[in-house]
């Protein structure tokens, strides 16, 4: 008599295997869905730092023309209100530009470097400098103060050190700063002016520095350019920048000469 065989109906491999299957489906899904993500973030990513870059990049465009309308504006002599305002509209941006006449000046400047002050009374000029001691070496200050009277043009300079009882000894025959400078600055200097002054020039020596200068008689120091651009395609980014600009400056030479009508004398 013949035996007969019956499969077993629950083949234990057949579902591991299918098992196995989905498992791998559900991985393949998932690294693909993540792709998908990334890969979307990423574009989106990209066309945020294009359109930052634009926004960027009008604000920049915005100060280069704040900075040549204040060089034409002193080439041709014209004075400065206090505040002006100017609005650019562009393609992917609108830009406001605002430019400020400061009087008080807050800067650094390289040794060989200086800065001007405009100056229309005879009020004292308060100057704080260098954030370092006379241990590390400070910049001292050459200032050249210019004088129109009776239509003679003529400088006089006086030349500034750190205490030497502090230990500032760069500087033979230089006047010695009388008072701690006012926070962060280590030095003070008060500057005598005399009437018909009209224009101060700073320039440090021995080392760079930072500075602020300060005082009544002071009519212009510094420019504040700020240009601040909006995006006007629906990203509302905006870019805001912020420079600061010193008054043009003759050529160092300039310091050591005397004018007197079309003449220059050494």
């Amino acid at each position: 008599m013949a035996s007969r065989h019956f499969a077993h109906p629950d083949n234990p491999q057949a579902g591991q295997a299918g098992l196995i299957v989905v498992l791998l489906s559900v991985v393949v899904l998932t690294i693909g869905l993540s792709l998908i993500v990334r890969t979307t973030q990423q574009a989106q990513i990209t066309a945020q730092q294009e359109e930052s870059a634009k926004i960027f990049g009008a604000a920049e465009s915005g100060v280069e023309k704040a900075l040549a309308d204040i060089q034409s504006l002193e080439q041709n002599q014209i004075e400065l209100s206090a505040v002006e305002s100017q609005n650019i509209t562009g393609s992917n941006a609108n830009v406001n530009l605002q430019i400020t006449q400061d009087n008080i000046l807050r800067t650094h400047l390289d040794q060989g470097s200086a800065a001007e002050l405009a100056i229309n009374t005879s009020d004292p000029i308060e100057i704080n400098w260098s954030l370092v001691p006379c241990t590390q070496n400070p910049a001292a200050l050459i200032i050249s103060i210019y004088n129109r009277s009776a239509g003679v043009v003529t400088t006089r300079f006086e030349a500034v050190k750190g205490p030497a009882a502090q230990g500032c000894v760069s500087g033979t025959n230089f006047f010695d700063a009388v008072a701690a400078g006012d926070s962060p600055y280590q030095f003070k200097y008060q500057l005598t002016l005399q009437p018909d002054d009209y224009f101060v020039r700073i320039e440090p020596i021995f080392n760079s520095t930072d500075i602020m200068a300060a005082g009544p008689s002071i009519n212009r120091a510094q420019f504040t350019v700020t240009a601040k651009a909006e995006d006007v395609t629906g990203s509302n980014q905006a870019k805001a920048i912020e420079v600061k600009r010193t008054l043009s400056t003759p050529p160092s030479f300039m310091d050591y000469t005397l004018y007197s009508g079309s003449s220059i004398t050494k």
